[in-house]
């Protein structure tokens, strides 16, 4: 890492800012087009390259996805061409309408089923367009959108939520609608968690054709499907086309059909493609408990396998998280809740009897779990962290229908049971200062590993009570300026709360803030939109050296040298500014 730059006051131009940085980040001059390629290669070539290469088999493994892992180790699934193919025209034949002059923007990762086999083989199956997104946020779906004007939309439902809330910011109607998601929007598929029936009506009562559906890695993709037209409310649709149901043991759905994959072998040499004759009959357990709705339609009752998926559509194991709490002093048992929802919290039955608990008060004991909450966090991936928590006065209990006769948890029961306890740990997170709100989005929460009541404000400054870091506030030298940490910002709206992950997301205004990167996990979203904030900052006013020197947190890629280029403009001394702005 770099030596840590000297803050002294210094008088230097910034007009030489914007004539390097083209020479810092070239852009590579190797990238060439396929189209370039082929317009190169004489009459027919390509097609004899192509001929020349070895074919699969239909029954041949061509591709290989894995499961999560959630509940163990990650299973290799197998796919075959048979698979893939029967797989585009049964979607085909579900959605009949889709088809012409379709242009899709590939939000979802190429490692999702429905990010390679719906859209990327949907499109060249469709003849359509496909437009990458520079990364998953959703200012760069928006940007996209607004680009290339999708006509239909693959998406997690927080997304589909989003883009409902930005129109209905506009107004809410289709005009609106079609101003966020750029005019064209006509279908859609919200899959790998829950939307609200109502976010459903919304779309569709704006021409927008949104349907359900259910799926997993095993079906290549998608099993059900909630017919254009024909939405039932809290249900996954009926079964695609060549999809074979049926309800098993504790009505766990059972499904088979020429797209239903085979697993690896899990115990085969490395490199192994074995996978069981496929042609012979196979029943697959999707570890989920149905019930059938008048009409055919399915609907999902509970889980099996005990998984449930965040709002992001990431997958989360309640009984991973919580094995961390068992046989912990002072605690009986726990819950971790979380489907569909941003970040998880966590249900404490408390153990009264234990004498850990015994000499501490109401809040000695509250400070104890968040103590434990905050080791198990340790070794947990950010998504499955546990960001809320409450001590409950009860017992889960077989009588109000939260347990089997065997003990185990019947996940939806106790959430319904307790949903006014879960509400209030989902309230939004928003600090005051100075007669201003400050918002602190729920994933800065879970990246950071803290609980949501360890970032509050104190003397002047938003603080990590558990770090005891600490990001200053205060007032700008000029009027409505904000000082936070080492810049000044100008927020453009009074009455708007001010938001802590934009500054955190958004490089324009993160970069030469070393303070502010120390206490923020921040990113390179140079998509973010600036709502509610100039994109200008400023430097505080000095008139004396503070003797302070900056050391920015080390980033080992360009944009932690473009920090370092800045940093050291902004708070070095005259000659390390002078170098910097001479690179830039």
């Amino acid at each position: 890492p770099p030596p840590p730059f000297s803050r002294r006051r210094r008088h230097t131009r910034l007009g030489r800012w914007s004539r390097g940085l083209g020479d810092v980040y070239k852009r590579q001059e190797q990238l060439r087009l396929l189209e370039e390629d082929l317009a190169a290669l004489g009459p027919g070539e390509a097609d004899r390259r192509l001929a020349r290469r070895p074919r699969f088999g239909l029954d041949d493994p061509c591709t290989v996805l894995f499961t999560s892992g959630s509940t163990g180790r990650p299973k290799g699934i197998a796919f075959t061409p048979f698979n893939l193919i029967s797989k585009r025209f049964a979607r085909a034949a579900a959605l009949p309408a889709v088809g012409t002059g379709e242009t899709l923007l590939a939000y979802l990762p190429l490692y999702h089923t429905f990010g390679r086999y719906l859209e990327l083989l949907g499109m060249l199956y469709w003849g359509g367009t496909y437009v990458f997104a520079g990364n998953p946020s959703l200012d760069a779906l928006l940007d996209g959108m607004a680009k290339v004007h999708p006509t239909g939309l693959i998406s997690v439902p927080l997304r589909w939520q989003q883009i409902r809330d930005r129109a209905d910011e506009q107004g809410g109607d289709r005009d609106a609608l079609d101003a966020v998601a750029g005019g064209r929007l006509r279908w859609g598929l919200s899959a790998a968690g829950w939307l609200a029936p109502d976010t459903f009506r919304w779309f569709q009562g704006r021409g927008v054709e949104l349907c359900s559906g259910f799926g997993m890695t095993e079906g290549t993709g998608g099993l059900t499907m909630t017919p254009p037209g024909e939405y039932v409310e809290e249900s996954v649709g009926l079964p695609l086309p060549g999809v074979h149901t049926r309800l098993g043991d504790q009505d766990e759905l059972m499904v088979s059909g020429p797209y239903v994959a085979r697993y690896l072998p899990e115990d085969g040499p490395a490199g192994d493609l074995t996978v069981p004759d496929p042609a012979a009959e196979y029943w697959l357990g999707t570890g989920d408990l149905f019930r059938e709705l008048p009409g055919g339609h399915l609907q999902i009752v509970d889980r099996i396998k005990d998984i449930y998926k965040n709002n992001r559509g990431q997958t989360v194991a309640p009984r991973k998280v919580e094995s961390r709490f068992t046989g912990v002093p002072g605690i009986a048992r726990t819950f971790l809740a979380g489907d569909g929802r941003a970040y998880n919290v966590l249900l404490i039955v408390p153990d009264r009897a234990d004498p850990v608990l015994a000499e501490l008060d109401a809040d000695e004991q509250h400070e104890y779990f968040r103590g434990v909450i905050r080791q198990a966090n340790l070794d947990l991936a950010s998504y499955e962290r546990v960001v809320n928590f409450a001590v409950l006065e009860r017992d889960f209990s077989a009588d109000h229908g939260e347990l089997t006769a065997k003990g185990s948890f019947r996940r939806k029961a106790i959430a319904a049971n307790f949903k006014d306890v879960l509400a209030d740990l989902y309230r939004r997170h928003t600090l005051s200062w100075e007669g201003r709100h400050l918002t602190v989005p729920d994933w800065v929460i879970r990246d950071l590993g803290v609980l949501e009541d360890e970032i509050t404000v104190s003397d002047g400054a938003v603080l990590n009570t558990r770090t005891g870091a600490r990001l200053p506030l205060g007032p700008g030298h000029r009027s409505g300026w904000l000082r936070i940490g080492d810049l000044e910002y100008r927020p453009l709206d009074t009455e708007r709360d001010l938001d802590l992950g934009l500054l955190a997301r958004q490089p324009l205004l993160w970069l030469g803030n070393p303070t502010l990167q120390a206490f923020l996990p921040c990113r390179g979203d140079w998509d973010a939109r600036l709502r509610g904030i100039d994109e200008q900052v400023m430097l505080p006013r000095r008139t004396t050296d503070s003797g302070e020197t900056v050391s920015p947190p080390w980033r080992d890629d360009r944009l932690g040298e473009l920090d370092r280029f800045c940093t050291a403009a902004l708070h070095g001394d005259l000659d390390a500014a002078t170098e910097a702005l001479d690179v830039m």
